[in-house]
């Protein structure tokens, strides 16, 4: 896990992934499982427009899309704050 870039929407990937497998998840997006690994381990980070399908693929009755890009793109936010060194508590209270 050393070398994880984005572990904090690897997790919130991973937390959803029996909706849906990984290879299913390719398919459906029409790229390789490879590509689908690399969001998986978190080493990197899907399109915008990759990531609004996914989250339409995810969609459930508790779950609509719009709330899972809000979740994802806030879990990203902190990957990228952190990666960056930028990451305060005030940060927290803007969620």
């Amino acid at each position: 896990m050393t070398d994880t870039k984005y572990p904090n929407f690897m997790v919130w990937l991973i937390l959803r992934k029996d909706k849906l497998s990984q290879q299913d998840l390719a398919k459906q997006l029409g790229k390789s499982t490879a590509l689908i690994s690399l969001w998986c381990n978190g080493l990197q980070l899907p399109t915008l427009d990759m990531l609004v399908k996914i989250c339409k693929l995810l969609e459930t009755e508790d779950d609509d899309a719009d709330k899972l890009i809000q979740q994802a793109i806030l879990q990203i936010k902190v990957d990228i704050l952190l990666k960056n060194g930028h990451y305060d508590d005030t940060f927290i209270g803007e969620q």
